[in-house]
């Protein structure tokens, strides 16, 4: 091997540990909300929720069966994302006046290392709701689990 196939599969590890695929199944379609991701097992990914419509005031993501939700990073005036004790769920909160922004929301799942490469995990859901915590909306998001790490010899 030389030093630039080294590099490369260095980088390459890096690209499909933390590999988000935004897509078109992340982007909003028909005004729903929808959220995708590829992660790696082992490791942890964004999926990024779009299609939050005015006047919203609350985005939950449920996680899928086997992964824990470890973040919700989201460093914007206006939101406060909080992680549920038992890693099953997160929310953001729209906290001041700031609603229906057109940005993507990320939540960080960890997917666990015995996940199959290729396995499309189930039961992950999003639900949006108003002012009073009342549900005015569901989703999904597509979580699929990725290659694994390359393994040096």
């Amino acid at each position: 091997m030389n030093r630039y196939s080294g590099t490369a599969a260095v980088v390459g590890g890096v690209v499909v540990g933390v590999l988000v695929v935004p897509g078109a199944s992340a982007v909003a379609r028909d005004g729903g909300l929808r959220g995708a991701a590829t992660i790696a097992p082992g490791r942890e990914g964004i999926v990024e929720v779009a299609g939050v419509p005015e006047g919203a005031e609350g985005v939950t993501l449920t996680a899928p069966r086997g992964t824990r939700v470890t973040g919700a990073p989201l460093d914007a005036s206006g939101y406060r994302g909080s992680v549920a004790a038992d890693g099953r769920s997160a929310a953001y909160t729209v906290t001041g006046g700031v609603s229906g922004q057109d940005g993507v929301l990320p939540f960080v799942l960890a997917v666990p290392g015995n996940a199959v490469p290729g396995t499309r995990l189930r039961d992950c859901s999003l639900r949006l709701t108003d002012a009073r915590g009342v549900p005015r909306a569901v989703g999904r998001c597509s979580v699929t689990v990725g290659l694994a790490w390359p393994r040096r010899p």
